[in-house]
């Protein structure tokens, strides 16, 4: 970036961190369209066709792949957005996979009317994709070739000559806190709190699994009741709320297509899930201990949970309220309506008979689900005008549900459904129901 401006080099750092913000909004759609989100995608940004194998290939490629393109990039302009990143950058989103000659997505942009900081983006995303499967100069031969198509020819051009020593420079360093320095090189930077990230993270990553959207929010708040009904202290409560919205990070980390066929070696990949979640989270000193708590999330007292198989003894209070308070959560979520309590509690007894949950947790469900806890209507900064018919249509969208299940549940029309749609997403100023899920979490539109 030789003659740029420490701000624009900024930016760019800072525009490479967040490129992939959008990963979530899609994943069900690049794995309905390949079979296999990850590995189809994979395939996709190391320059081949992920259509070739099919039989008969898909086609046309660029048209399926257009709309997942444009859900990515409002969503992460979403995120951008929450996370307080300067609009100079959340602009640029648009144009992260913009070709220089005009031929990428979403909108067919060429030459100067990309934000240049794409550019760079693009050029630097596409070396490490290549060094992951072909040696140093011969990923560099192959950005090379992307000049005057993918990224300007000079620039091409230019990073052609140096990247073999670059990548090898770089090849055994923990690139990460390099990473933040120059994203905060010219002062650019934010005043996003932890807890502001924990919920962001937090619904990133439910959009990974749309059936279940907002589940890490009810989590979080029934294992906050849960905290207050056994007497933790302030520290300890927070940590379970904010261990209970993270848990399911490591989801992000798994291939939709496990959710859906169930085989043994999808079900190993899952089991995983607390593994990559506590890996995600350890990067951030500041939650480390979030770390630890959320990778308990799936463990069982008799050592019968994952990843670990840790037992009673090595399992800390906190970390059982979470256990507890996700499985009433997902055990909701995936029924999408109420549960009936008398099952419910049948099935917390059976786990708590069966020596896997905590007794004293488990009997405190009794009292919480009882008191019917209900989070506050109004709370968060709402302002948008929507009705109460429109959070409605709102909440069953968050939770996957298509028109016409939706109209089916709030027995109107599939048409009347649409134009609500159609209202919620001008008042919301998106376009995609992904990006639409994405701003009702963070704004306290919802509610159970």
């Amino acid at each position: 970036m030789a003659g740029e401006s420490q701000e624009i080099c900024a930016r760019t750092a800072q525009l490479g961190m967040i490129r992939w913000a959008g990963c979530t909004a899609n994943a069900e759609g690049f794995a309905d369209l390949f079979g296999d989100d990850i590995q189809g995608r994979s395939e996709m940004l190391a320059g081949r066709n992920p259509f070739v194998a099919a039989d008969p290939p898909t086609a046309p490629f660029s048209g399926l792949v257009v709309p997942l393109v444009f859900s990515h990039c409002e969503v992460a302009a979403v995120i951008a957005r929450r996370a307080h990143f300067d609009e100079a950058l959340i602009s640029a989103i648009g144009d992260l996979f913009e070709y220089w000659d005009g031929s990428g997505w979403p909108r067919g942009l060429a030459g100067a009317q990309i934000d240049p900081s794409t550019q760079y983006v693009w050029l630097a995303s596409d070396l490490e994709v290549f060094t992951r499967r072909y040696d140093h100069v011969q990923a560099s031969s192959m950005t090379a070739k992307r000049g005057g198509q993918v990224y300007a020819p000079d620039l091409a051009a230019a990073a052609a000559n140096q990247a073999p020593e670059w990548l090898s420079e770089i090849s055994d360093q923990d690139l990460l806190p390099q990473a933040f320095a120059l994203c905060t090189a010219s002062g650019l930077q934010n005043d996003l709190v932890l807890s502001d990230a924990v919920s962001l993270l937090a619904d990133f990553s439910d959009l990974k699994r749309p059936e279940v959207t907002g589940l890490a929010r009810a989590a979080s708040r029934f294992g906050a009741a849960l905290s207050k009904d056994l007497g933790l202290s302030a520290e300890l409560a927070t940590r379970v709320e904010q261990s209970a919205m993270l848990c399911g990070l490591g989801y992000v980390s798994v291939t939709n297509a496990a959710f859906k066929r169930g085989n043994f070696k999808d079900r190993e990949s899952l089991r995983l899930v607390p593994y990559w979640t506590e890996r995600i989270l350890s990067r951030a000193p500041a939650m480390t201990d979030l770390a630890r708590t959320a990778s308990m999330a799936f463990e069982r007292l008799d050592g019968s949970g994952w990843h670990r198989g840790l037992q009673r003894s090595g399992i800390p209070l906190e970390a059982r309220i979470v256990q507890v308070a996700l499985l009433v959560a997902e055990t909701r979520a995936k029924n999408k309506v109420e549960v009936d309590q008398v099952d419910l509690v049948a099935l917390l007894s059976r786990e708590r008979d069966a020596g896997r949950l905590d007794p004293s947790v488990v009997n405190t469900v009794l009292h919480v689900l009882g008191a019917e806890v209900v989070p506050d209507r109004n709370a968060g900064p709402l302002g948008y005008d929507v009705t109460e018919r429109e959070r409605e249509v709102l909440a069953l969208l968050v939770q996957g549900l298509t028109n016409k299940e939706m109209a089916r549940r709030l027995e109107i029309s599939p048409k009347t459904v649409g134009a609500h749609l159609e209202n919620l997403y001008r008042k919301l100023g998106v376009t995609t129901r992904a990006a639409a899920a994405m701003k009702a979490l963070g704004s306290g539109l919802l509610f159970e």
